[in-house]
């Protein structure tokens, strides 16, 4: 059996089950497992992300709030746990100061609020009970956020 006679995956015998010319399914399935055999292995590439990373996925559960701004919504009041509110001034003052827009000034004058101070007893609740829109919710906590100062 040995010679230029003998068969192999690249030389199948002389069959009609091995014809060159129509590929059999015997013959396409072993090919097809020959190439599956030769072929290198996809790559695997491991990454090592600290344990930091996972504060993207999951709340800060611990008292000591994240540096930088606060980006927590569920705190549920406009003024953010981790700030103390700022230099108190008229509300109209604060709105023009925030560029807030007239509207936003109309909403907390027919609500009867006079001061920035009390901006700290504000929940989102509450300005949703107001009417405040959600493009004019985002922009009075962003305004808030700059006007407060940060506790820790």
């Amino acid at each position: 059996m040995k010679g230029e006679d003998i068969a192999t995956l690249e030389k199948p015998p002389n069959h009609k089950l091995f014809n060159e010319q129509q590929i059999s399914p015997v013959l396409q399935r072993r090919i097809d497992a020959s190439k599956n055999a030769l072929a290198p292995p996809a790559p695997v590439v491991n990454i090592s992300l600290g344990k930091e990373i996972s504060g993207l996925f999951h709340p800060v559960q611990s008292s000591s709030p994240a540096p930088g701004p606060s980006h927590t919504p569920d705190h549920g009041h406009l003024l953010p746990p981790s700030h103390a509110p700022g230099r108190d001034m008229p509300i109209s003052e604060f709105c023009d100061l925030y560029s807030l827009g007239p509207d936003i000034l109309e909403k907390f004058a027919s609500h009867l609020y006079k001061d920035a101070r009390v901006l700290r007893f504000v929940t989102l609740a509450d300005l949703k009970e107001m009417g405040f829109r959600l493009g004019e919710i985002a922009g009075l906590r962003d305004a808030v956020e700059s006007w407060s100062v940060q506790t820790s």
